[in-house]
């Protein structure tokens, strides 16, 4: 079980890992896309569809946030 324990840690790692380089080159994309965009779109308008966008991209790790905060908590080093 300490193995499969293991190999599934370092799977969330990896997906994690690959969920941030995709949010890391969608922001530079939007930067670069905002420098050479002649559209008159409101900053209030931008920073919701980026706030849409990084919801998207942490929704998959709130499973992995509350497992990790289950530990802890079991651990004792975090009150219930």
């Amino acid at each position: 079980m300490l193995v499969e324990s293991r190999d599934a840690d370092h799977q969330e790692r990896q997906v994690r890992q690959r969920l941030l380089e995709r949010l890391h080159a969608q922001i530079e994309a939007e930067i670069v896309r905002g420098e050479q965009s002649p559209d008159n779109v409101s900053v209030a308008d931008q920073r919701r569809a980026f706030a849409a966008r990084l919801v998207e991209h942490v929704r998959p790790l709130r499973r992995f946030v509350r497992r990790e905060l289950g530990r802890w908590v079991a651990l004792g080093a975090v009150p219930p």
